[in-house]
């Protein structure tokens, strides 16, 4: 009986350790969901004061675009393209000119869609290794 139940234990401590709630929605979701609503809240959360909230909003409406590149979404990329100037912190600014390069070429980035990212940092260093390649690679030319 002891056995079975530190069998069945060690399978939950496992089960739960693979299994993770994922940071960003699926594609499916983007591709099912009136996003023109999201992107008016997104706009709304890059203009709050917590640096936290202007983060996780920049990383969602990057996430957005990746996964509904041939969508537009004006006022979201109007809204991205003012931080990278005017952003409160040197980090908000930076995310903001990668947020900014998807919107503004998205099919650079199709590598970025497929992945299943951790979280909004381990998307815009993603980002950040793709647009250093590609400016590496046409320098190399």
């Amino acid at each position: 009986m002891k056995t079975l139940m530190m069998l069945t234990l060690a399978a939950a401590i496992s089960t739960s350790a693979v299994a993770r709630d994922r940071y960003f929605s699926d594609a499916h979701r983007h591709r099912t969901v009136d996003l023109a609503p999201v992107a008016v809240r997104y706009v709304e959360s890059l203009r709050n004061e917590n640096e936290g909230v202007v983060r996780s909003a920049l990383a969602h409406a990057t996430w957005m675009k990746l996964m509904v590149p041939e969508r537009a979404f004006p006022g979201l990329q109007a809204e991205i393209s003012s931080l990278v100037v005017a952003g409160s912190t040197p980090e908000i600014r930076y995310r903001a000119s990668l947020a900014s390069l998807v919107y503004e070429r998205p099919a650079l980035f199709v590598g970025e869609s497929t992945k299943d990212f951790e979280d909004g940092d381990e998307m815009f260093a993603s980002v950040a290794r793709r647009v250093s390649f590609s400016m590496l690679e046409k320098g190399s030319h």
